[in-house]
């Protein structure tokens, strides 16, 4: 698993770079890094570009996890590069930002919902939608096919029903399928692995989703 590291530089020790694997996820301000926004402890990244991307933090078992900002992402149809720490590594990144302790104990638990916004927003080229409710429907109910015939849209939602967990992807032989989605163009999302006969939902490199059992 690759992990992230973090530079401080400038006169005053106010610039942090956060990379993972050679990829930049962040080069900015240390300031307003991690604060607080209507209830939540966020996180903002801007991924070595003028653009930032806001992520809520939440806690799931011994991972910090970046779920979007709803109200930024149904606006437009980039793609959310997922931020998933382990606890070692936002420990790191929480001294390096000197965040009071009381704000972070404020971040709260992963929910299905959280888990579910974060993969749907691996997706480039979403349709611009109100809320997360319409943004579901406009892309689940426009699937027309997939690359692999053992799946078909009752088995995904029967997975996205069920609880789901978030498990290491380090399957050697997966298969990758992707879903064909007619939003006035036809998207192709590879977000889909099979392994094993086991069906898992794709975030990055290293974290997958699976069904909880």
């Amino acid at each position: 698993m690759k992990r992230y590291k973090y530079k401080i530089s400038g006169l005053y020790n106010d610039w942090c770079q956060i990379t993972k694997n050679d990829e930049v996820y962040h080069d900015g301000p240390l300031i307003g890094l991690i604060i607080p926004i209507n209830g939540d402890i966020v996180i903002t990244l801007n991924f070595g570009s003028s653009i930032f991307y806001t992520y809520k933090l939440r806690f799931y078992e011994d991972l910090v996890i970046g779920v979007p900002l709803e109200t930024e992402y149904i606006k437009n149809s980039r793609p959310y590069i997922p931020v998933i720490f382990t606890k070692e590594e936002f420990a790191e990144l929480r001294n390096i930002t000197y965040v009071d302790e009381k704000l972070l104990s404020k971040i709260t638990e992963c929910s299905h919902h959280n888990l579910l916004e974060i993969w749907i927003c691996t997706l480039d080229g979403r349709p611009l939608c109100e809320n997360f409710h319409e943004l579901n429907n406009e892309i689940f109910g426009n699937i027309v096919a997939f690359s692999d015939e053992s799946i078909d849209i009752s088995k995904l939602n029967n997975i996205l029903n069920t609880p789901l967990q978030i498990v290491s992807n380090n399957f050697l032989s997966s298969k990758v399928i992707t879903i064909y989605i007619d939003s006035n163009k036809i998207i192709e999302w590879n977000s889909l692995l099979l392994e094993n006969r086991d069906y898992y939902l794709s975030l990055d490199e290293d974290f997958a989703l699976k069904q909880r059992k």
